[in-house]
């Protein structure tokens, strides 16, 4: 479980600045960062398909 809060935290924090980086030269809003990132770290420390952490199997 650990690995994955880690994860989340990368993963927001690493979308975070790729989109300040990236409204920064086209020009789009900033406050979208957030959102995106909260998105992407949610998507990767669900993991819905279980391709990431994989299953376990007790």
């Amino acid at each position: 479980m650990a690995k994955r809060v880690v994860a989340l935290f990368l993963w927001f924090y690493v979308t975070w600045m790729v989109w300040t980086f990236v409204s920064y030269i086209t020009g789009l809003s900033f406050l979208l960062g957030p959102v995106a990132g909260a998105a992407i770290a949610a998507l990767v420390v669900t993991d819905p398909r279980h391709k990431i952490w994989g299953s376990r199997t007790n």
